[in-house]
């Protein structure tokens, strides 16, 4: 169950930078971007859209910060709770622009995007190359029943 949630993350971080990255580089901040991160989320779960746990996640911060917790505090325990590697690397970066008023912020977003869709598109990949090979088996155990009903007729007529 742990090992399927991870899987959604993974599958759901290239998408959640994607929209932080656009949103902060129209003039957003992190704050507000995670708020309409959140909000097209909202919309496409009342459109009848899968849940999402990374933007699950998101939702849950945004109510925390809007409670009056700590905004930095808020997206490091984003970080935690998601127990990503990717998710935990973005977080660490928007905490830290927001310590420092990092003015490159949007150029690293920018990276984090491209990242996060290679590493996408090499997971993708590596699935595929083990579909291919779970398909092999039955069309091999197809190969022999062609065998058999061609070989069968011609030992008959030979005997």
């Amino acid at each position: 169950l742990e090992k399927e949630r991870q899987k959604r993350i993974a599958l759901d971080y290239p998408k959640m930078v994607s929209q932080l990255s656009m949103y902060i580089g129209a003039g957003f901040s992190v704050r507000q971007a995670f708020m309409q991160v959140g909000n097209a989320y909202v919309l496409q779960r009342e459109r009848g859209h899968p849940e999402r746990p990374a933007f699950e996640a998101v939702l849950r911060m945004n109510r925390k910060i809007s409670d009056g917790e700590d905004e930095e505090g808020a997206i490091n325990a984003l970080g935690d709770s998601l127990m990503n590697k990717g998710v935990r690397k973005l977080t660490m970066l928007l905490a830290q622009s927001r310590r420092k008023g990092n003015a490159e912020l949007r150029d690293q977003m920018e990276q984090e995007e491209r990242e996060a869709y290679d590493k996408r598109r090499m997971d993708a990949r590596i699935a595929g190359e083990e579909a291919s090979l779970k398909l092999l088996i039955p069309m091999m155990g197809l190969l022999g029943v062609i065998f058999i009903v061609l070989m069968v007729p011609a030992f008959m007529q030979m005997g």
